[in-house]
C-alpha cells in the first residue's frame, strides 16, 4: 500500500469509516451492505475494500469477519478484546479529512523512488480515481515556486525534484502535522514528548525511527549542555527523521544539493552525529553532517559560541538589533522590544541559513490581527534591507503575534466619571467602591463630590453618576441608587458602552472610504493588473504618488494579504498623498497566488491617520471577520448600500 498510516501500539491500521463499520457490527448481530452504506455513505465497492481490510485486522483479536450471501455480515468469536481496543483508543484512526489525505498523497509521491499508477494509488487510499485526480490538481498548485513538478507518464505519476527540494517539501508536511499539536511538556528531570507528536510523525514515517530520533536528541541536549528552543527542536527533529529515512532508501544529500558555505563541522554536531550513528547503526555521509551542522549553527543563540570564525549573519551585538528595532518601530514598549530581541536573535540566524519554521496560525494571524500583521510586514522589509535575509509569511506571522500582544497591552481609554452624592461621605465611598468593582476596566472615577460642590465647579468628566436628580446640558447624567442595584448598574453599563464606542471605530474607518474609489468589475484579471489599476486610480484622484501600484505589488510579494476570498494590499507610506481605502468588487474573481479573491480593500495610509490607526483596524477587523457581510457586498451594486453595510448598519 502507498497510503500513509497511523499505527497503534500493536501496529494496526484502521481508518475512520472502518472503525464505524466495526462499531456497527459489534452493536448488531448481522448487518447488510445497505446498512453500512446508510451509515458511512460509501459505495458497495468501497465498502467491500473496507471489509477486506477489517477482516485481517480483527483476526489479531481472535475475531472472524463473516460475509454470507442471503445471510449478511457478522462477527464470530469473542469480541471482548476488540471492543476494549476500540474503547481504549488502541485502534487508531486515519482521518479521511481531505487535507490529511492530500498530505498523505504528497508524502507518498515524495518518498517513492519510482512512478506510481494513479489507479493503484487511488485503490490504496480507498478513493475513486476522479477524487485522486482532483487532489493531484491541488498538489500541483502547492508545488508552484517550490522547484518541484508533478510528472505524469505512462509508467505513473511522480514528483520531479532535487533531493534538497524533496526534503524541504517533506519538512513542510511534517511541520504541518506537528504545528497544531501540543509541542512538548517539560518535567523536572527531562523533556518528554507528547504522544500526539509521535502519532503525527508516524503518519509519515516509521514510528521506531521517530522514537529513536527523539531519544537521540534528548541525549544530545544532555551531553552537549545545549538547550534547543521549540523552533530549533522541531526543525532539527524533522530534518533528522527525513535524512535517516532517505538514507535508508539510498537517497543521500549530495554536496551540489546543499548550496551552502563549507563551514567547519562543529564539535557539537560531531557529537550528535556519533549518537545517531550508534543508535541507527548507520554511517552519515559528510554532506549529511554539513546539513546537520546548519541546524546546530542556527541553534547557537550567543555569537561567542559560533566558533571557527563562522559568521552566520551580520549581527554583532544584541545592542545593534535593539537600536534597529527602536528605529524601525514607530510604536512600542520595553516588553515588545525585549520579546522581539529574544525571538529575532536566533531567528535571524535561521533566516540567513535558509531555515524557516512553519507557522500553523499564519492565516488566522492575517485575518484577526491585520494591523499587527502589516506592522510585521513593514518590519520584515527593514530586516531584509539591513540583515540581507529573506523572511517568509510564517515567520512574519510569528513577529505579528509579538506586536499584537503589545497592542493589547496598551491601556484602552477609560470613560472619566464624577460621582455626586448628597447622603454623606460613607454612602458616597460605598457607591464609589461598587462602581469601581463593576466597571474598573472601562470607567475611571476622578472625584466624589456633593451636590453643592458640583454646582460651584465645572464638569470636565464625560459622565456624571449621581444619587440625586440633576441635569447638565453638556454631560450625560445617570441617576443611581446609593447601593448600586442591578437597574442602576445596567444604566451605567449601557451609557459607558455608548460613550466608549460612540461610533469611533466606524467613523475612523468610514472617513477613509470614498464612493469614487469603489469599483465594480466582472472580468477575470490577475493580481498585478488589478493592483496597478487601483494605483492608477489613486494617482489620477491625487491620493497617491506615481508608482504606488508597483510599490504595492512589490509589497505583496513579501507577504500575501489574501484572506479567503478577500485581499488587503497596502501601499507604502511614502507613496500616499491623502489616506484612503479603495474597494474593488469582482464576483468573477481575481487570480491571487494559488486561488482567487473577489473583494479587494486597497489600504493607502500615511502618518496623518496615526492617532486613529487602531480604531480603523478594529472596525476593519470586524468587517473581515464577518463573512456574511462580505458575501452580501459581492451582490450589491449601489454604493450607498455598500457604505452603509461597511459602517455596520
Amino acid at each position: 500500500m502507498y497510503y500513509i498510516d497511523t499505527r497503534n501500539k500493536g501496529g494496526d491500521i484502521i481508518n475512520t469509516y472502518e472503525l464505524e463499520i466495526i462499531n456497527l457490527l459489534l452493536s448488531q448481530d448481522t448487518v447488510h451492505y445497505s446498512d453500512i452504506g446508510e451509515k458511512i455513505n460509501r459505495s458497495k465497492k468501497t465498502i467491500a475494500k473496507y471489509l477486506d481490510h477489517i477482516e485481517g485486522e480483527v483476526l489479531k483479536y481472535g475475531v472472524k469477519l463473516n460475509r454470507k450471501r442471503n445471510v449478511g455480515i457478522y462477527f464470530t468469536g469473542n469480541t471482548k478484546d476488540l471492543a476494549l481496543a476500540i474503547q481504549d483508543g488502541e485502534l487508531a484512526e486515519v482521518s479521511e479529512d481531505r487535507e490529511e489525505r492530500i498530505v498523505s498523497i504528497f508524502s507518498t509521491l515524495l518518498m517513492c523512488k519510482k512512478p506510481i499508477l494513479i489507479q493503484e494509488l487511488a485503490d490504496s487510499l480507498y478513493i475513486s480515481r476522479s477524487t485522486l485526480e482532483n487532489d493531484l490538481v491541488d498538489i500541483k498548485k502547492r508545488l508552484n515556486d517550490s522547484g518541484a513538478t508533478l510528472q505524469n507518464t505512462h509508467q505513473g505519476i511522480y514528483i520531479e525534484a532535487t533531493e534538497k527540494d524533496k526534503r524541504k517539501l517533506l519538512s513542510q508536511l511534517l511541520e504541518m502535522y506537528w504545528g497544531k499539536s501540543n509541542f512538548r511538556a517539560t518535567t523536572k528531570k527531562n523533556t518528554t514528548i507528547d504522544h500526539s507528536i509521535l502519532q503525527s510523525l508516524s503518519r509519515l514515517f516509521d514510528s521506531k525511527t521517530v522514537q529513536k530520533v527523539l531519544e537521540s536528541l534528548s541525549l544530545f541536549q544532555e551531553k552537549a549542555n545545549l538547550k534547543l528552543d521549540d523552533y530549533e527542536y522541531q526543525s532539527l527533529t524533522v530534518h533528522l527523521v527525513i535524512a535517516i529515512e532517505r538514507l535508508r532508501k539510498g537517497e543521500p544529500l549530495l554536496g551540489k544539493d546543499l548550496d551552502i558555505s563549507q563551514d567547519a563541522i562543529k564539535a557539537s554536531t560531531k557529537l550528535l552525529v556519533t549518537i545517531l550513528e550508534d543508535s541507527f547503526c548507520i554511517k552519515l555521509p559528510e554532506d549529511e553532517q554539513k546539513y546537520i551542522n546548519i541546524h546546530i549553527l542556527a541553534a547557537e543563540t550567543d555569537n561567542k559560541n559560533v566558533s571557527d570564525g563562522v559568521q552566520v549573519v551580520n549581527l554583532e551585538t544584541k545592542d545593534d538589533l535593539d537600536d534597529f528595532l527602536r528605529q524601525s518601530l514607530t510604536d512600542y514598549d520595553e516588553v515588545l522590544i525585549n520579546n522581539l530581541l529574544l525571538h529575532l536573535i536566533p531567528a535571524i540566524k535561521r533566516f540567513s541559513l535558509g531555515l524557516n519554521i512553519y507557522n500553523p496560525y499564519t492565516a488566522e494571524t492575517k485575518k484577526f490581527f491585520s494591523l499587527a500583521y502589516n506592522m510585521a510586514v513593514d518590519l520584515s522589509i527593514e530586516l531584509k534591507k539591513t540583515y540581507k535575509v529573506n523572511i517568509d509569511e510564517s515567520e512574519i506571522a510569528f513577529i505579528a503575534l509579538h506586536i499584537q500582544a503589545y497592542l493589547e497591552r496598551k491601556e484602552t481609554k477609560k470613560v472619566e466619571a464624577v460621582i455626586v452624592c448628597s447622603t454623606g461621605l460613607g454612602t458616597a465611598r460605598l457607591l464609589e467602591q461598587r462602581v469601581k468593582k463593576n466597571f474598573s476596566d472601562r470607567l475611571k472615577i476622578t472625584r466624589v463630590v456633593s451636590l453643592q460642590e458640583i454646582k460651584a465647579q465645572s464638569i470636565s468628566e464625560e459622565l456624571v453618576i449621581s444619587t440625586v436628580n440633576m441635569q447638565y446640558e453638556k454631560v450625560p447624567v445617570i441617576k443611581v441608587s446609593p447601593f448600586l442595584d442591578d437597574f442602576s448598574a445596567n444604566a451605567i453599563d449601557n451609557k459607558v458602552d455608548e460613550l466608549i464606542d460612540n461610533h469611533e471605530h466606524a467613523n475612523a474607518f468610514m472617513n477613509l472610504i470614498e464612493e469614487d474609489l469603489i469599483t465594480f468589475d466582472d472580468k477575470v484579471k490577475t493580481k498585478e493588473e488589478v493592483i496597478h489599476e487601483i494605483g492608477n486610480q489613486l494617482v489620477e484622484n491625487d491620493y497617491g504618488e506615481i508608482g504606488i501600484g508597483a510599490a504595492a505589488v512589490n509589497r505583496e510579494k513579501v507577504a500575501s494579504t489574501k484572506i479567503g476570498f478577500v485581499a488587503t494590499p497596502h501601499a507604502p507610506v511614502n507613496y500616499v498623498k491623502k489616506p484612503c481605502i479603495s474597494l474593488y468588487i469582482n464576483p468573477e474573481g481575481v487570480t491571487w497566488d494559488h486561488g482567487k479573491v473577489k473583494l479587494i480593500f486597497f489600504l493607502a495610509m500615511n502618518e496623518s491617520i496615526k492617532p486613529d490607526i487602531q480604531l480603523i483596524y478594529q472596525h476593519f477587523n470586524d468587517i473581515l471577520e464577518n463573512n456574511k457581510r462580505l458575501k452580501k457586498i459581492l451582490h450589491l451594486k449601489n454604493k450607498d448600500e455598500i457604505t452603509s453595510l461597511l459602517r455596520g448598519n
